[in-house]
């Protein structure tokens, strides 16, 4: 549900990277600098980067979806450290693969990050990790609010594409076309999350904390920390498999949002603003073009690629390099703002 800059204005690209940026900054303060803590954050991160290269086919459908993952992130990590985590997938794949514009950065952030962070997950929370409840309820309500979340995502989406004007849209067509194919792909992202989570409490339990340890700044207790680096490591062998070799298997389709545009035979909308459009557009393709020229593996693919083992090759070397990217991005980010933190205060006491 990557977003591309020809379907948003300069201006709705803009007001949701303010939105965006904003809600990364705050949750960033909330990260305790913690060097056992950290790893964790990253480690989890990069598993969701690496799984979001296996599409999964919708049968019948003729499109895909693939893991977002913000929902699991908000259960092993908290709110804070699972936003900060998705927003670093976010950018590495723009940036490095050009998968999502640059413009349409800061919606993808706020659709596939804070909706399922800030939005869905705290209505679900006390059912989620609530002791007194049964496995099975907890289960349910997982999966729920990863429906949930990406439902709610894709009709973002739809208002968002809409709001700016740039192309032609029925907005009830569109929508009609994108919340029921991403409604299967929700179940779909329900199911994986709860698969994952099932994995990572029987085989890594000391990678899962509670929201409020992370929310409070309190951290994690002295018994769950000896634990992380063990669990850590086994996370990233079985993200680097998943990298390496599993994304060799996804399916070809188009993903829902993809699917929906080509199913809307959405255009240029010429009769708009024209002025205004012409910039828009000049801009966008701009955009594109920058992606295009810098990033190293645009579509996970090594350039000039066209045989069967090259395109593997390039997949595996996407997954590996994007995964350890998405690592020592977000590692980069947090020391550097919490380093900045304290240069700031010690100025301002002195």
């Amino acid at each position: 549900m990557h977003m591309a800059d020809s379907l948003l204005s300069v201006e709705i690209g803009t007001v949701f990277a303010v939105i965006s940026g904003t809600a990364i900054v705050m949750s960033t303060r909330k990260i305790e600098n913690d060097k056992k803590i950290l790893p964790m954050i990253a480690v989890m991160a990069a598993f969701v980067f690496a799984a979001q290269m296996i599409n999964f086919t919708i049968p019948g459908t003729g499109s895909s979806g693939h893991l977002g993952g913000a929902i699991l992130l908000t259960r092993v990590l908290g709110p804070p450290a699972a936003l900060l985590a998705i927003s670093s997938v976010l950018i590495i794949q723009a940036f490095f693969f050009a998968d999502g514009g640059l413009i349409a950065l800061g919606t993808n952030i706020f659709n596939m990050g804070i909706i399922p962070v800030f939005i869905v997950y705290p209505f679900f929370q006390k059912w989620i990790e609530g002791d007194k409840y049964s496995k099975k309820l907890q289960r349910t309500m997982l999966f729920l609010s990863a429906l949930i979340a990406v439902t709610l995502g894709a009709l973002s989406v739809v208002i968002q594409t809409s709001f700016s004007g740039v192309l032609e849209i029925n907005f009830i067509h569109f929508a009609l076309l994108m919340l029921p194919i991403h409604l299967f792909i929700g179940i779909g992202e329900g199911l994986i999350s709860i698969s994952v989570m099932e994995f990572i409490a029987s085989n890594a339990p000391a990678l899962i904390i509670k929201t409020t340890d992370v929310s409070n700044n309190q951290g994690l207790k002295e018994n769950q920390k000896s634990g992380i680096p063990k669990a850590a490591r086994a996370m990233l062998i079985l993200t680097l498999f998943i990298a390496a070799f599993l994304s060799w298997f996804a399916s070809s389709h188009p993903d829902g949002l993809e699917w929906s545009i080509e199913k809307s035979s959405l255009t240029l909308n010429e009769n708009s603003n024209q002025n205004t459009g012409h910039q828009e557009i000049t801009f966008a393709d701009k955009s594109v073009d920058f992606q295009e020229k810098f990033a190293p593996l645009p579509d996970y693919a090594i350039k000039e690629g066209n045989n069967a083992l090259t395109e593997k090759a390039g997949t595996s070397l996407s997954g590996i390099m994007g995964s350890l990217l998405v690592m020592v991005f977000l590692l980069l980010f947090i020391f550097g703002y919490k380093l900045l933190q304290k240069l700031t205060q010690r100025h301002a006491k002195s």
